[in-house]
């Protein structure tokens, strides 16, 4: 990965548990101190507490998955909201089922069907979910060949790009699988650890790009909630990414050039240990590397956007992507 080893990533990622294990901490005594009678007598505060007391192993494993992020928030903001004006209270989450919440972390795959509720409803715009599940329908298509295509896919991925796997494996919760979506994949930092992928890729060389294109993401989210990157993310979206044509804010632009130089390099490796679709690559990493030429001094506008360690990263993104565009010249 561009500018982070493994040993780098794997602890940023740890840091990010051990911040959630210290939110809970805090929820859990605060809401122990001001007692809510509105709060149901158990699947709360007794499952939470439990959950706190496992051993560092297993209880961690949970802590870091996506729906138990989700829910601590959904319960914080129902807790924060117990005095709200026009009496009216947020959401307040469904029970915290252990066993549940641990069979459910050790899947890899989903469907629409497996998404719980609160979780639904974090996930639009990227993907807007059909109508509930009710008795009588129909069972879920199973995810099985794309399980065993996307294992396939991250192994091949691993050995283009050494520390992958581990990294994903700490890093994603779930890849939800989604039918009849106009995007190849999709994810956002609300919904940390969960990755979207359509059935839309049509070979295991557009699976491994939509993997590591994500896990870039997953990996950028986290480092801005380590260290915040950005002063704002509302500026207007004007900013034109060079692959697509697609308008940015200074957020989106940054994400996207970072996920290209990931993407790069990912391809470079590609072009010579790929067994097979290398004019592809070639012309894939042709179409990424001119990209990032077009896209190295649009990355430097709205500095004011930035805070000082987001400059310092945008500094090492535009010296190699200047580096690109001195070498397009060069064979020009």
């Amino acid at each position: 990965m561009p500018f982070s080893s493994e040993e780098e990533i794997l602890a940023l990622i740890e840091r990010t548990t051990r911040r959630r294990r210290t939110q809970a901490e805090m929820l859990l005594t605060e809401m122990s101190f001001h007692a809510d009678p509105a709060l149901p007598a158990s699947g709360y505060l007794g499952e939470l507490e439990t959950l706190l007391s496992w051993p560092a192993g297993q209880g961690e494993r949970l802590i870091g998955t996506t729906w138990f992020g989700l829910w601590l928030e959904t319960l914080g903001r129902w807790h924060q909201s117990r005095t709200p004006p026009q009496g009216l209270r947020s959401i307040l989450p469904p029970p915290l089922d252990l066993k549940a919440l641990e069979s459910l972390a050790f899947r890899f795959t989903l469907r629409e069907e497996d998404v719980p509720d609160f979780i639904r409803a974090v996930i639009p715009p990227s993907h807007i979910f059909r109508r509930p599940v009710r008795p009588g329908d129909a069972p879920a298509p199973g995810t099985g060949a794309w399980e065993t295509a996307l294992h396939t896919a991250i192994a091949s991925a691993d050995v283009k790009m050494p520390g992958m796997a581990r990294i994903i494996e700490r890093a994603v919760t779930h890849f939800l699988i989604l039918d009849d979506v106009a995007f190849r994949s999709c994810s956002a930092d609300r919904y940390l650890g969960l990755i979207l992928l359509s059935t839309n890729d049509q070979s295991l060389i557009d699976i491994e790009e939509s993997v590591v294109h994500e896990l870039g993401h997953q990996i950028l989210y986290r480092i801005d909630r380590d260290t915040a990157l950005f002063r704002g993310k509302d500026d207007p979206e004007t900013l034109v990414l060079p692959w697509s044509g697609s308008r940015r804010n200074c957020y989106g632009f940054f994400h996207a050039c970072y996920i290209y130089l990931i993407l790069r390099d990912y391809y470079l490796r590609a072009v010579e240990t790929h067994p097979f679709d290398q004019d592809y690559c070639r012309d894939r990493l042709a179409f990424i590397e001119n990209g990032l030429a077009r896209a190295a001094p649009i990355l430097l506008e709205r500095e004011e956007m930035l805070t000082g360690p987001g400059i310092a990263l945008r500094d090492l993104m535009a010296a190699r992507m200047a580096a690109l565009a001195r070498a397009e010249v060069e064979i020009a």
